[in-house]
C-alpha cells in the first residue's frame, strides 16, 4: 500500500518537474518540439545556435518560421558540402526531415482554411464546367460581384452550346484554387450577357462550395526544359540518367509530387512519363503518370498535369530546393 503510494507521488513530483522545466526552459521546450517535429537529438543539435541567434528570447519559434527553417536547410547543404557529407544518406535523411516539416508550415490549415463562398473567386480562375446531359466544358472567372460572371463555356476549345441554351440551366462548376485544393459546387445561369466585348454567363453565387483533395506539396511556377521518355520501364531503369534525347518539353510548375508539363501534340490521360532535367545544375529525374491534360488545338499543344509516383530522395531535395527559392521570402513565425 505505502509502496504504490510512493510511486504515485514520485509520478507526480516527476510530471511536476517536467512541466516546471517545459515552461521555464526554452532549451527544453526546443528540443521536445523539435523530438515530436521527429528529428534526431542530433539534428536538433544542430538547428538551437540557429534558433538562438534569430530568436534568443523564443528559440522554438523556429518550427513554425519559414524563413529560419530555410536558412536551417541552407546551413545544413553548406556544412555537409564543407565536410564532403552532402550525398550521404544520414544527411539527405536530415534535409528530407526539414523540407517535410518547411513544407508543413507553408501548407499549415490554421493559415489555409480555404473559401466557402463562390465570391471569393479571383479574375482568371480556370473552372470545369458540369452540365448533365451535354459534357463537361472550360471556362473562367470574369468577375465575381453580385453575380458571378464567367466566359461562355467552351468544349475542347470549340464553341458547341450557344449562350441562350444555358439560361436557366442548373450547372455545376470544378476548380482547382492554387497552393490551396480543389473545389466544387452547384449554381444555376441567370443571364446570358455580353461582359467586356465578350460573351458570357451570369450565375448565381453559392456558399456550399464542397473543398477537397487538398495539396500535400508546394508547387511553383517555373519555365525549366525537359526531357519526357513515354512508356513503361523496367525497375532498374526508371531512375537511371537517358542518353537518348527523348521529348523535347518545358515544365511550368513544379513540385516534389509532380509537374505543370507543356508538350507539342496532343497528349493522353494515364501514360507512363519519365521526366529528366536540369535544376541549377543538377539533374533530376521523375517517373509517373499523366493525370490529366489541357488541349490547345490552336497551338496544337498540351499540358499535361504529371504525378509522380517514384523519385530518389536526393533528386526530391533538388526539387525542394529550388521550389523553396522560388518562393517569396517570409520571415514570419507564429506562437508555438
Amino acid at each position: 500500500m505505502y509502496t504504490l503510494l510512493a510511486v504515485l507521488i514520485s509520478i507526480a513530483v516527476l510530471i511536476i518537474i517536467f512541466r516546471i522545466m517545459f515552461a521555464v526552459s526554452p532549451m527544453f521546450k526546443f528540443f521536445i518540439h523539435g523530438k515530436k517535429g521527429g528529428f534526431l537529438f542530433s539534428e536538433i543539435r544542430f538547428l538551437w545556435p540557429i534558433a538562438v541567434s534569430e530568436y534568443p528570447d523564443k528559440p522554438v519559434a523556429l518550427y513554425s518560421s519559414k524563413n529560419l527553417l530555410s536558412k536551417s536547410i541552407t546551413a545544413v547543404s553548406q556544412n555537409a558540402k564543407k565536410n564532403g557529407t552532402a550525398n550521404t544518406d544520414t544527411v539527405q535523411a536530415f534535409l528530407n526531415r526539414l523540407y517535410a516539416y518547411r513544407t508543413r508550415v507553408e501548407l499549415d490549415p490554421d493559415n489555409k482554411r480555404g473559401i466557402r463562398h463562390s465570391r471569393f473567386l479571383t479574375k482568371g480562375q480556370k473552372l470545369t464546367v458540369l452540365r448533365k446531359g451535354k459534357g463537361m466544358f472550360s471556362s473562367q472567372v470574369m468577375h465575381s460581384g453580385d453575380r458571378l460572371i464567367i466566359s461562355l463555356p467552351l468544349e475542347n476549345g470549340q464553341l458547341t452550346v450557344s449562350g441562350s441554351d444555358w439560361l436557366g440551366k442548373k450547372i455545376s462548376l470544378y476548380f482547382h484554387r492554387h497552393g490551396d485544393a480543389f473545389y466544387i459546387f452547384d449554381t444555376t445561369v441567370e443571364q446570358s450577357i455580353l461582359y467586356n466585348g465578350r460573351n458570357a454567363l451570369a450565375l448565381t453565387h453559392s456558399n456550399t462550395l464542397l473543398r477537397s483533395q487538398k495539396r500535400t506539396s508546394v508547387r511553383c511556377k517555373c519555365n525549366v526544359p525537359a526531357r519526357l521518355f513515354l512508356g513503361a520501364q523496367k525497375n532498374e531503369n526508371r531512375l537511371k540518367p537517358e542518353i537518348s534525347p527523348g521529348l523535347k518539353c518545358v515544365l511550368e510548375d513544379i513540385s516534389e509530387g509532380g509537374a505543370l508539363i507543356r508538350i507539342g501534340g496532343k497528349a493522353k490521360t494515364k501514360m507512363l512519363i519519365k521526366l529528366q532535367f536540369q535544376l541549377e545544375g543538377r539533374t533530376v529525374i521523375m517517373y509517373g503518370i499523366s493525370k490529366s491534360f489541357e488541349y490547345d488545338e490552336s497551338h496544337n499543344e498540351s499540358r499535361i498535369h504529371f504525378q509522380c509516383m517514384e523519385t530518389k530522395s536526393s533528386f526530391k531535395n533538388i526539387i525542394l530546393g529550388y521550389v523553396y527559392k522560388m518562393l517569396p521570402d517570409q520571415n514570419t513565425a507564429v506562437s508555438v
